[in-house]
């Protein structure tokens, strides 16, 4: 069953560059901008905010409602206090949820907050230039267990930044196994149990906690501009190919305006959980695990309006032939 994150099963992770400098030149040969990495998307908002001197006892971040807890709040709560979109805040984190992004331009709100964060954990591949700091997390679009990275629009942050990063304590290798091993474990689970359940816990607290690059991973992550593209092209059409498949009216406006390969699909937008557990078992029998998630219908994180919809995985590493199968089921549903 393929699930949203391209997994490959590994026992042995080999050592890449422990710079990382292979990685950062493609995405910024990709970006064209200056670009500094981490272990993790999360661990990169939060020490960004800590590099620009933010504290939970005097900043706030207003962060979109239907917000996992595990997995930025927890990120962010040293540096800022969270508050609920619309609140007030000092911050606004930018949320481009899974990959489609927001229908009122971050420019057109920067006044209200001293600093505007793009999150785009779920948007790696638009390629469109941006005047705030963009967030990426590498393991909802490459076969990777961890990893992260900051795109900014200046040289001298970057270099800053860099510096600051560089301060920070590293994870030995045997630590990235250990963690890594517990990543793929969980994620190549049917259902993973209170036991890969507590693992997975204890892997993300010891990312966070170690915010450089983890060398394991930037090893798994494409070295070649060529291979970034391939990828890119790949999601692009499969993407393309289901968005000319659906038929559901509510489905294809969500989408409309969307030029980049998202994280997930949505397929279907309704309130009828039986139609939707209809499609979620059609798609499970040709081996994508499709699930219920809630989308903003409006995409617009300041009058937002979350709806339950099934989402499709569409990643590089499923075969073109169950795609290809999953829009017919969407064509004919």
């Amino acid at each position: 069953m393929f699930s949203f994150y391209p997994r490959i099963s590994r026992q042995k992770f080999k050592i890449g560059s422990k710079s990382g400098r292979p990685v950062a030149n493609v995405l910024e040969e990709y970006f064209q901008r200056p670009v500094v990495l981490f272990s993790s998307g999360r661990g990169a908002i939060s020490t960004y905010l800590e590099f620009l001197g933010y504290s939970s006892y005097q900043h706030t971040i207003a962060v979109p409602a239907k917000f996992c807890p595990s997995c930025v709040i927890n990120a962010v709560s040293e540096y800022a206090f969270p508050l609920r979109v619309p609140s007030p805040a000092d911050i606004l984190l930018y949320y481009e949820q899974y990959g489609f992004t927001q229908r009122r331009p971050a420019v057109n709100i920067k006044k209200k907050y001293k600093l505007i964060i793009q999150d785009s954990a779920h948007s790696f591949f638009d390629q469109k230039r941006s005047d705030f700091p963009r967030i990426l997390s590498f393991q909802k679009f490459f076969p990777v267990g961890f990893g992260g990275a900051i795109i900014l629009n200046s040289e001298k942050e970057k270099e800053k930044l860099a510096a600051f990063l560089a301060g920070k304590a590293r994870l030995d290798f045997k630590s990235e196994q250990m963690i890594q091993k517990m990543n793929f474990a969980y994620y190549s689970a049917a259902a993973p149990g209170p036991k890969l359940t507590a693992d997975m816990a204890i892997a993300y607290a010891m990312v966070q906690c170690y915010p450089r690059p983890l060398a394991s991973t930037l090893s798994l992550m494409p070295q070649k501009l060529s291979e970034l593209v391939k990828i890119e092209k790949i999601r692009t059409e499969y993407f393309n190919y289901l968005r000319d498949s659906v038929v559901d009216m509510r489905a294809k406006k969500f989408i409309q305006g969307t030029e980049n390969p998202p994280f997930i699909f949505p397929g279907l937008l309704t309130d009828d959980y039986r139609r939707r557990n209809r499609l979620i078992k059609k798609m499970n029998q040709i081996g994508l695990g499709a699930k219920t998630y809630h989308l903003d219908e409006n995409r617009d994180e300041l009058n937002s309006h979350y709806v339950p919809a099934v989402v499709i995985p569409c990643h590089q590493l499923i075969p073109w032939p169950i795609i290809k199968a999953a829009g017919m089921i969407l064509k004919n549903f």
